[in-house]
C-alpha cells in the first residue's frame, strides 16, 4: 500500500479548496479518502494550522482538520516528534510559548 505524509497547505487546500491543488495531489487525497492509500498527518501539521488559524491566515483549525479526516479511512495523526516541532516553532512568548506551555502542564 502506498503511503504519504501530508503537508500543511495540501490538507487545509484538500478539505476547503481543493481545485488549488495539481491533479496528481488531487487524485493522491482521493486515494486516501477512499482508503486505498495511507496518509500520515505530522502533529507539526495540526500545530502549524493552529498558529495559522489564530493568526486569522486559515479558516479552519486543528479542531476542524481532525473532525473532517476522521470519517476518512487512510488518515493517521503521528504524534511522534510533536516536541521537537514545537521547539523548531520557539517556546517563547506569544501563540508558540501558550502552545508549549499548555503542553507541559498535561
Amino acid at each position: 500500500m502506498t503511503t504519504v505524509v501530508a503537508d500543511t497547505h495540501a490538507l487545509v487546500w484538500h478539505l476547503v479548496a481543493p481545485r488549488k491543488l495539481g491533479k496528481g495531489t488531487r487524485r493522491a487525497f482521493a486515494a486516501t479518502d477512499s482508503g486505498r492509500w495511507i496518509c500520515h498527518v505530522p502533529a507539526a501539521v495540526l500545530i502549524e494550522a493552529w498558529l495559522l488559524h489564530e493568526r486569522g491566515r486559515l479558516r479552519i483549525g486543528p479542531a476542524q482538520i481532525l473532525e473532517a479526516i476522521a470519517g476518512r479511512p487512510g488518515y493517521g495523526v503521528s504524534v511522534s516528534g510533536a516536541w521537537q516541532s514545537l521547539v523548531c516553532y520557539d517556546a517563547g512568548n506569544g501563540p508558540r510559548g501558550r502552545l508549549a506551555g499548555e503542553l507541559e502542564r498535561r
